[in-house]
Parts: structure tokens; sequence; C-alpha cells
């Protein structure tokens, strides 16, 4: 199905800028049929070919973290695109990273 803009609410390039992309006044395109209620973040990257940048992830921790705080969000409502559906993204490099930081000691569980 065809939507008339970028998916994700903000995006996050490998020098740690962040973009706004769909406006939060609208629901999300980002993972099929579970876009309710949820903010869409990307990191530009191919996370089986590359590692993101220690640049970008440092921006993604404090910006998961601000959002959480924003919005009351758990850390167990914290979740990947392949942890709410059959796909590869986000990589297996940025997967791991996440699982990571989100484990206990994690820099997003830490905050």
């Amino acid at each position: 199905e065809p939507f008339a803009d970028i998916g994700y609410h903000f995006a996050i390039d490998p020098q740690g800028r962040i973009w706004e992309g769909r406006p939060l006044a609208y629901q999300g395109a980002h993972v099929k049929g579970q876009n309710e209620n949820n903010l869409g973040i990307v990191l530009m990257g191919n996370f089986d070919a590359q590692r993101p940048s220690a640049t970008s992830i440092g921006t993604l921790d404090a910006f998961v973290v601000q959002q959480m705080q924003r919005y009351g969000i758990s850390i167990t409502n914290v979740r990947t695109h392949q942890e709410m559906a059959p796909t590869a993204c986000p990589g297996r490099n940025l997967q791991r990273y996440l699982m990571a930081s989100r484990s206990r000691g994690g820099n997003i569980a830490r905050a």
C-alpha cells in the first residue's frame, strides 16, 4: 500500500543529526498493522552490512530516552521493527546493539 510521506516520525543520520519525518500529528507507517500509538525512529544505514556510527548511536540512545521520559514509555515498550514483525530491519548489527542498550547496564536501561 503506498503512502504519501516517509513512514517514520524521525530519522537519525550517520552524523547524529535528527530529521523530522512524518509529523507527530499523523500515525506512522513503519510496522504494518502496528503503528497506532507509537513513534517511528529510523537510523540511516544498512546495519547488516555495516555498524552504526558512534555518533548516531549516541544520538539514538539520548533521543529514545528523551522520548521515553516525554511520553511515559517503559523500556519494555521500546522495540525494534523485527521484534514487532518478521523483517531483517534494523539489521543484525543495530539489533544486537539495541538489545544490549535496553538490557541491564545498557545506555537506555540506565537512563
